[in-house]
């Protein structure tokens, strides 16, 4: 009997070890670099979550944030994530009519409605991609500057500086303690249906 306590003990701190070790490994999600979920994948997931936008709007809207991701350099997978979030999976009407897909604005005291309009989805995607971008690389975005908050970055001294999920939730959503959680539980979610759709 003894030794079987004890065996169930160390099952249970093995798994808890890997269990840490994933969470950790999340959190360390680069912000720069290639995304590894395909399209179809990504928006079978969304629709798994009833979104009020149809299939063929959200394909488009995926295959947007994969290609500037893309010629950016920035991680779609993060993105993505981080838009399923911020607007619900696609259900926040306010942000999802003004393309404001990553919220941008709305977590600084300032009400959704007067949040960053953007004129269609691209422009909408372009802000979110170039505003990660402006955390993690000194470079200037490929395309023409469309974020509004790309040139208060720079003035701060912030391109650059901040590289993984962890450093990115302390300053994108400081009053938010499971922001960082939140993306990461979205991001396991979406490996998940990626190996399904294999």
């Amino acid at each position: 009997m003894r030794r079987k306590n004890c065996l169930v003990l160390c099952l249970g701190f093995a798994l808890f070890s890997i269990f840490i070790q994933q969470t950790s490994g999340d959190s360390r999600i680069k912000i720069m670099g290639n995304g590894n979920f395909k399209s179809s994948a990504i928006v079978s997931y969304i629709m798994s979550k009833k979104p009020s936008m149809p299939r063929q709007e959200i394909t488009v809207l995926v295959n947007e944030y994969i290609s500037e991701a893309k010629a950016e350099g920035i991680n779609h997978d993060l993105a993505i994530a981080q838009m399923c979030y911020a607007t619900g999976f696609l259900t926040n009407r306010p942000l999802m009519n003004t393309h404001n897909y990553a919220g941008l604005n709305t977590d600084l005291g300032i009400s959704v409605k007067h949040g960053r309009r953007h004129l269609n989805m691209q422009e909408g995607v372009w802000a979110h991609i170039q505003h990660l971008k402006g955390y993690a690389s000194t470079e200037c975005p490929n395309r023409e500057i469309v974020n509004r908050r790309y040139a208060l970055l720079v003035r701060r001294g912030i391109p650059g500086t901040v590289k993984t999920l962890e450093g990115l939730a302390a300053i994108w959503s400081p009053y938010n303690p499971r922001y960082e959680c939140e993306i990461v539980k979205i991001i396991r979610e979406l490996r998940l249906y990626s190996g399904r759709s294999n």
